[in-house]
């Protein structure tokens, strides 16, 4: 029995030595065959080997990046990376530019893949963050995506980099948020992605921008992001998330003249809500509402040149939604509690020219929707119940010397409008009746 169990033992190690001799001689080749599970059993038949097990695919491994010989096969040696590519363009003499959100032979989310099937280690652009997009132009290959820094320097989410080596260029439309694609006509570098802001304007998701200055050109705007911009002879393809694609971004106002389908790009974009605005007879205009641009805030006075006068700068403290002018005299209601500096409530004249408040304060208790004026009398309408001394509801007629309202009809709900002709006056809103005294 004891000889029976060494032979036992020895030719276990026999087998056991055999194995590891079996398996150096069969060392993982990288680029051999791999699949998506595990492999449960593996027979050869000649030069067939046939594989059973829990996969679903099985082929040449390649990890983030592959390329697609003509016999539909995975090319072996072509370099793999840690990550996710995004985008990939050829560089015109057999390789690649490849960007994404991947790590690689100490590179970062852009390489370029030489004929050969190398890296070209000595291109270092290496931006900070993901690149989505790539557009190879002669010797400029233009790069977008989340990044604020490329080769070596602040550049944020659009740039222009030499194509050799990978030297930043002097181009920068500095978009406020990523950039998705790219592509390129003539003298204009198309971009689409999830922005407002662009070569100096505000353009919401797609922009045209100058290949030379970085300027951003009037041009359409998406309502939401755009993923794709590719091009033919004559037209560009958007794709992306967005429901139109059909008008000029403007802001909150827009000039327009009959000479022209395009609004005047030169008036400022506003953000915000634009309630109300009136010409200043000079053409120029006052304009209130719910914003802020250049240190002011819900009215401004517009130039005929189409600049903003900043030193009119009343800044009401709330939303104005009601201007009427009377020569020298802006009348401005709203909801403000402030203005010119003054505690003022919701109804104020002002200096047309200076924005100085003037000596006039009818205090009603809600807010101002319109204004109109006849001979020394102001019309207002809105949300209230008391003003310039006297109760009346949500429709007043205001003495433009004392401030003191006069006796006049109400209206039993809110009063949105309030317009006029030679004889009469117009009222719209939400009322159901405006034809008796307040008593």
């Amino acid at each position: 029995m004891k000889h029976k169990i060494q032979i036992n033992h020895f030719l276990s190690l026999i087998f056991l030595f055999g194995l590891i001799l079996n398996g150096l001689a069969q060392t993982l080749n990288p680029s051999s065959i791999s699949t998506n599970g595990s492999v449960k059993t593996i027979v050869q038949d000649n030069s067939t080997i046939y594989l059973g097990g829990n996969f679903s695919a099985a082929g040449y491994k390649a990890t983030g990046i592959a390329k697609i010989n003509s016999n539909s096969l995975s090319e072996i040696g072509f370099p793999s990376v840690q990550g996710q590519c995004f985008s990939t363009v050829q560089d015109g003499s057999g390789g690649w530019f490849v960007g994404g959100s991947f790590s690689v032979q100490g590179l970062s989310n852009l390489i370029h893949i030489l004929a050969n099937n190398t890296i070209d280690v000595s291109f270092a652009p290496n931006p900070n963050s993901t690149v989505n997009a790539l557009y190879l132009d002669g010797t400029t290959l233009y790069v977008g995506g989340g990044f604020s820094q490329i080769s070596g320097q602040t550049q944020n989410r659009l740039a222009a980099i030499d194509a050799s080596t990978g030297v930043l260029q002097n181009w920068n439309p500095n978009p406020d948020g990523g950039v998705n694609s790219i592509t390129k006509d003539a003298n204009i570098v198309y971009v689409g992605g999830s922005f407002q802001n662009i070569g100096g304007r505000q353009s919401r998701n797609l922009a045209a921008v100058d290949a030379t200055t970085g300027l951003a050109n009037p041009f359409i705007s998406a309502s939401s992001t755009v993923t794709s911009v590719e091009q033919d002879a004559t037209n560009l393809y958007l794709g992306g998330g967005f429901s139109g694609a059909n008008g000029y971004y403007t802001g909150a106002t827009s000039l327009l003249t009959t000479a022209t389908d395009l609004p005047d790009f030169s008036f400022p974009i506003i953000s915000g809500s634009i309630t109300k605005s009136i010409s200043d007879g000079s053409g120029g205009w006052y304009v209130g509402g719910s914003f802020s641009i250049q240190g002011l805030s819900n009215l401004i006075h517009i130039l005929a040149n189409n600049t903003i006068d900043v030193s009119f700068a009343p800044n009401p403290n709330s939303t104005v939604n009601a201007l009427y002018l009377d020569g020298s005299t802006l009348y401005v209601g709203g909801g403000f509690s402030q203005i010119s500096g003054q505690a003022q409530n919701r109804l104020a004249a002002i200096d047309a020219s200076t924005g100085f408040i003037q000596n006039w304060n009818p205090n009603p208790d809600g807010g101002v929707n319109s204004i109109t004026k006849d001979a020394n009398i102001v019309y207002i309408g809105g949300s209230f119940q008391n003003v310039g001394g006297r109760q009346s509801r949500n429709l007043a007629a205001v003495d433009a010397t004392t401030g003191l309202a006069n006796p006049f009809i109400s209206a039993s709900s809110t009063v949105t409008s309030v317009e006029q002709d030679a004889t009469n006056l117009y009222l719209g809103g939400g009322f159901s009746g405006a034809n008796g005294y307040y008593t």
